[in-house]
């Protein structure tokens, strides 16, 4: 199972004029950017996506702390070939 995951980058921060959280997604390389985003109120939907991939115990705290402290950062994500086309598409209703 291992060798079908794909890695990618989530990235996230709060906007403050529009009191949401916007949630990007890149490729592996960092650059190369994914259709689907989000936009949430709260942190919930955050944890939900770390949740769904399949990471080192590590990555829902490293989250936090990037949550707490800064209100952004990136966390890298393994996705199942599902999980990953869903993010090649745009998303409905997105930017």
């Amino acid at each position: 199972m291992e060798a079908q995951l794909k890695v990618v980058i989530m990235a996230f921060d709060f906007d403050l004029a529009t009191n949401h959280y916007r949630v990007t997604f890149t490729e592996a390389d960092g650059m190369t950017a994914l259709p689907w985003t989000g936009r949430y109120k709260t942190q919930e939907p955050l944890y939900r996506i770390v949740n769904a991939s399949y990471q080192p115990m590590h990555a829902e705290s490293e989250m936090e702390r990037k949550l707490f402290s800064t209100r952004r950062g990136m966390v890298r994500l393994r996705l199942l070939p599902g999980q990953y086309e869903r993010l090649k598409r745009s998303r409905p209703g997105s930017q």
